[in-house]
């Protein structure tokens, strides 16, 4: 929902260590105002299922533990927001990643005009929090909804069964986070003289922190 105010639409590009509750807010941005939510990383899971040589490459590289590189995760990324609504608010999730990928954001977001409208939300949470939070969630096998902790077994968006994801075990996720301080970190203190910046505390109650969220980007009244 853009409002008719700005001269832009609102690109916001949320960041945080996983576990964070990124996802969780995009969702409710998009449903409660409307935004838009490029979710890169369900683009990648939905992009390594398919039957194709692109597809192929990235299982091989995702079952040797190494991260996708830029030169396949960019096209995607940049695929996906050439076929949104240009005038609608948007969400980035889960992307950048790399220093690559935030050199390619960057590319795209002055192509598309949205540069001067981008802003960053980091959401904080200490490395054991997010390790607890990890551990206990699940995923949607069919529509790729995520689940904190939770006795569900079916999808309450789409029925379909709800697994453990298969970096979940507790040395893939440190091993995970511990590639958040190593590769996304820098890009997040880079952003914060580059964008408007926000750090946004993620221990809160998931309502507390989207309050705190639509506080910082003027939008309580939206």
């Amino acid at each position: 929902m853009s409002d008719s105010n700005r001269s832009h639409p609102m690109t916001v590009i949320m960041m945080g260590i996983q576990g964070s509750g990124k996802g969780t807010q995009a969702q409710l941005l998009k449903d409660r105002l409307h935004f838009e939510v490029l979710d890169a990383g369900q683009l990648l899971r939905n992009k390594s299922q398919e039957q194709s040589e692109v597809g192929q490459k990235m299982r091989d590289i995702l079952a040797s533990g190494s991260l996708i590189p830029n030169e396949i995760t960019a096209p995607i990324v940049l695929d996906a927001l050439i076929k949104l609504d240009n005038n609608a608010d948007l969400i980035i999730d889960g992307f950048p990643r790399t220093k690559d990928n935030a050199d390619s954001l960057e590319d795209m977001l002055l192509t598309s005009g949205r540069k001067a409208s981008a802003s960053v939300i980091h959401i904080t949470l200490d490395e054991q929090a997010a390790i607890e939070r990890l551990s206990k969630r699940k995923v949607c096998s069919a529509c790729g909804k995520i689940f904190g902790s939770t006795d569900l077994d079916r999808c309450d968006n789409c029925g379909g069964e709800l697994i453990k994801r298969s970096d979940s075990s507790e040395e893939a996720t440190k091993k995970r986070i511990q590639w958040h301080w190593t590769q996304v970190n820098p890009i997040i203190e880079q952003y914060r003289t580059q964008y408007p910046f926000f750090d946004i505390n993620g221990s809160q109650p998931v309502e507390a922190v989207y309050a705190d969220i639509i506080h910082v980007l003027g939008l309580e009244r939206a």
